[in-house]
């Protein structure tokens, strides 16, 4: 689904923390980190002062988790391991009124604990964290406040929604339930656990399952595509490949970053780029 990609471009950071692969966190001073990080960090921080610099790492992917305190405020930011800037923390009075309001009313009475502001393919978008701090919930706006995907408990997805999740999940765990919404349509995207797999599923209003997305090595991919993707990351490093299953057509997704640039494909089985 075109949702799917975008938002999974979009929360990059917060997504190399909700996968079921090992993460680990180290504690780090300034000048551990690689000098384009520091530059990227001194850029930000200005007359202000870093407070604490994590560095997050899961499989080969590492991010940085900085806190910045500027203007008798602290902030936090993200950024990769070539000093780009994944996401950066905003408060409400820096955000249009359109993207206030919006939050105003997804949230409801609720307490807002962080707003994610981040730039992915000039795409601009917004990601709520709400709620209590032990179990807060999130939802993602885009520039304008058009709602892109919230979190939903099970409780709260229609009947028929309930019933494939439930059945689709013998024996699995479920981490999350998003609800989309891309282009008038409606979707429950479910994050489902199995043993060290890890994908989603995309189930209708109906409780219909209307596509699977799984993270796979290029191993598992056919030879023609193993050799498309190998051409489209001779200069660069191939750091994600999904493989989509949606009305019975299969297509995988590639995630390629040629130094900080980022460059993303869709190849079917036959290893030829799809829009």
């Amino acid at each position: 689904m075109n949702l799917t990609k975008l938002c999974a471009i979009a929360a990059l950071a917060s997504l190399l923390k909700l996968t079921a692969r090992a993460e680990e966190e180290t504690g780090l001073k300034m000048a551990d980190l690689p000098p384009s990080v520091r530059t990227a960090i001194r850029a930000e921080v200005g007359k202000g002062r870093v407070t604490s610099v994590e560095k997050v790492t899961d499989d080969s992917d590492i991010v940085y988790d900085v806190e910045i305190r500027k203007n008798n405020k602290a902030r936090n930011f993200t950024f990769d391991s070539e000093g780009g800037l994944l996401d950066r923390e905003v408060f409400m009075d820096e955000v249009s009124a359109p993207v206030q309001d919006a939050i105003k009313k997804n949230a409801g009475a609720a307490e807002i604990q962080e707003i994610t502001k981040t730039v992915a393919e000039g795409k601009t978008s917004y990601e709520v964290e709400y709620g209590s701090e032990t179990a807060p919930r999130t939802f993602t706006l885009d520039e304008t406040g058009q709602l892109l995907e919230k979190e939903v408990l099970l409780t709260e997805t229609p009947a028929a929604v309930r019933e494939t999740i439930r059945r689709e999940l013998a024996g699995k765990t479920a981490s999350d339930i998003t609800e989309t919404f891309d282009d008038g349509e409606t979707a429950y995207e479910v994050e489902v656990i199995s043993g060290k797999s890890h994908y989603s599923i995309a189930i209708d209003p109906e409780g219909k399952v209307v596509s699977k997305e799984e993270d796979i090595t290029l191993a598992d991919a056919p030879e023609a595509m193993q050799k498309a993707v190998n051409e489209m990351a001779r200069d660069g490093k191939l750091k994600s490949l999904s493989k989509i299953t949606e009305d019975g057509q299969v297509t995988y997704d590639a995630d390629i970053k040629h130094g900080g640039k980022w460059d993303s494909a869709t190849f079917d089985t036959d290893g030829k780029t799809v829009q």
